[in-house]
Order: structure tokens, then sequence, then C-alpha cells
């Protein structure tokens, strides 16, 4: 009992710096060096060779920093450490599936593609481009290639920049951060987290939990709630000093949310709701995937939704694949019975259980849409 209290009180000693850890212990240097690399290939000629110099280094670099550099912080830390591995896809997207962005890419009120095009490289112009492009273009605000539903330039209602600053401390800020803490609270302080595991008062669909199934999905929905809260506040933490500094405008950070009042399918919950930083790193890498495995414009789709989903998966999967087992805010190896904690392939053994779940829960999205995709289309044909 006193060992388990202390394992808690760790816990607690954790929360309070894990904001800390998350700042000194992440490789901060390769990933600036990622960036400055990306901004200086990008002035390079747009050449057939300029991806087959970009990608080799700027994966060397991404290779250091993700699976060579010691993370001793906490286990946020250590998830954010995997899930900066999506900067792997977002070289990939840059280098190699549009390959030459300078031919397709112009920010909407400041430049035109002609005169992107007319760029030299290496000059102010061209490097101010390449660092939007390579550096805060995930969801393409304000760029031609927006996705129709992402607000554009001057399309967001006209405020002040302070305004903004003083709401977006107040309500994004430190309301969701309150929430956030409550609804981290309330997991930290369930029975699987102190300890218990996958026992039968474990939150799992999957087998004779103890538990109802309307309270695990309370709990769970709270989880995602504190996700939900986590992910806007790292969002304006980036936003307000680059709004502050004059170097972008309110008007480059619409909300990362949507309305989820409009996320009345599967689908749309993805596409109009939930953030869209994921979206150019996998979904045109996916497309251009699907091309690879038919040219039918039906199944050509269907392929690409899932592949995008799949990417999605893995990128989750190596950010938790790097939380340590049965630390105080880490994975407990009693993982449930459905899933085999570990398999040993070829005399090497794989702990699955811990990235098992993150990966899996997005291509099931995939799955998720094509059911609810017939059984719209048959209520169409035969209901109406």
């Amino acid at each position: 009992m006193m060992e388990m209290e202390s394992d808690w009180d760790t816990v607690n000693i954790l929360k309070q710096n894990a904001f800390i850890s998350c700042l000194y212990t992440l490789p901060w240097f390769y990933y600036g060096l990622w960036s400055a690399m990306s901004i200086l290939f990008l002035q390079l000629p747009p050449k057939p060779w300029r991806k087959w110099v970009s990608i080799p280094i700027l994966f060397a670099i991404l290779t250091k920093a993700t699976f060579f550099h010691e993370n001793r912080g906490v286990a946020l830390s250590k998830l954010l450490q995997g899930i900066f591995s999506v900067m792997y896809f977002i070289t990939l997207e840059i280098f190699y599936v549009t390959e030459y962005p300078e031919f397709y890419e112009y920010r909407i009120g400041q430049e035109t593609l002609k005169q992107v095009k007319r760029y030299k490289g290496f000059s102010k112009e061209k490097m101010q481009w390449a660092v939007a492009r390579a550096l805060f273009s995930m969801r393409g605000i304000g760029w031609n290639t927006c996705q129709k539903h992402l607000k554009h330039h001057g399309t967001i209602k006209k405020q002040g920049k302070w305004e903004w600053i003083f709401e977006m401390i107040l309500f994004e800020i430190v309301l969701k951060f309150s929430f956030g803490i409550l609804t981290i609270d309330l997991f930290l302080n369930s029975s699987y987290m102190k300890g218990a595991g996958w026992d039968r008062n474990a939150f799992d669909l999957y087998s004779q939990s103890f538990q109802s199934i309307w309270y695990q999905f309370l709990f769970l929905a709270m989880s995602g709630f504190g996700v939900y809260c986590g992910i806007s506040i790292l969002y304006y933490l980036n936003a307000i000093p680059l709004v502050a500094l004059g170097v972008y405008q309110v008007s480059d950070f619409p909300p990362i949310f949507g309305s989820l009042f409009a996320a009345t399918t599967v689908r749309d919950f993805w596409s109009k709701f939930w953030h869209q930083l994921l979206y150019k790193p996998c979904a045109p890498l996916a497309i251009k995937l699907s091309h690879l495995v038919t040219k039918e414009k039906f199944w050509n789709r269907l392929v690409s939704v899932y592949l995008t989903f799949i990417i999605t998966g893995i990128i989750h999967a190596i950010g938790t694949s790097f939380l340590d087992w049965n630390g105080p805010l880490d994975y407990n190896p009693n993982i449930p019975s459905w899933v085999p904690p570990q398999i040993t392939i070829l005399g090497t053994t794989w702990h699955i259980g811990r990235y098992f779940y993150s990966f899996i829960f997005f291509p099931y999205q995939a799955v998720l849409i094509t059911i609810e995709t017939i059984v719209i289309e048959l209520w169409k044909r035969y209901c109406f």
C-alpha cells in the first residue's frame, strides 16, 4: 500500500513538471535544423535532383531526433517526441508528393502564383515564402490549396490584434487548461492508472468489465475532451507570440477546431470538426499512393481514405511506442487478453500492446466511414 502511495506521489510530481519537461527534454536542436534545412532546400532550383538531395538529409536529421535522442522527460514529452515524427511525412509531402510547390502554391492576398514562380532562390521573397510553406502551412490556411471548409484570409471576423490575443489567452488557454487538467486528473485517479491495469475494473469494451458501458463511454469522452483541450492550448501557445510579434496576422490562425454540431457523421467529424493538422502531411501522400493501386475513380477515392487513416495511425503509434512500460504516467503491461502484450519474430520481441490501440483506432474510422456511406446511399435511394 505504501509503495502504491509512493508511486502516486511520483505521478503528482511528474504532473507538476510535465510542461517544463516537455520544453527542455525534446531534441529542439534537430527540429530547428530540420526547419532550417527545409527552407534552404526550397531555395534550390526546382529540378528532379532536388528531392534526392533533400529527402535523405532531412530524414537523417529526423531519425537522429526521433530514434537516437535519449529523452529523460515525462511521458508527455516522450509522446510528443514520437508524434513529431509527422515531420517525415511533411518532408515527403513537400519534396516528393508536391515536389515543386513553387509551381502551384501561393498565399492569398500576399502574392500571386506568377510572382512566386519569379522569386529567385535565396531572395528575401523566396525565403519568406519558404518559411511559411515549410513551417506554418500544415492546414493550408491562407493558401490557394486550403480546403474549402477552412477559412481563408479576410473571411474571418475583423478583430484587433491585442483584443484577439487577450481573448485567446482567456478562453483558449486559461479556461481550456483548467478543464483539461480536470479531465486529466479524473483519468489519472482512475483505478486503471493507479495500478489496477486492464483488470475487470478497467475500461475495455471487448472484455467483461465491471463498469457499465455508459460509464466507460463517459470516461472515454472526457479523456477525448482532455486531448481536445491539449491540442487547442499548444496551437494558441504557438499562434499568440507569432501574432504579437507581427510575423503573422490574426486571420492566419482561425479556430483549430470546427463546430461539433456540424459533425453529424463520422466523415464530418474528421473533416469539419477535428483539427486538420495532419491533412497535408497525410492526405496528398495517400492520394498519390492510391493512384498506384487503382485508376478507377470510385476505388481510388476509397483507397485514399483508408490510406490517409492508416498513415495517421502510424504517426500516433510511433508516438505511443515511445512511452515506457508500467511507469506512473506510462502504459501498464496488464493489457486486455485479446491483444498479446508482445510477439517474438525471428528472435526479436515486439511490445505491440502499447501502440496497437493508437494505430488501429484510425483505420477503424475508415471502416465506419465506409459503412455510414453505404447506409446513407441506401437511405437516399430507397427511403426518399
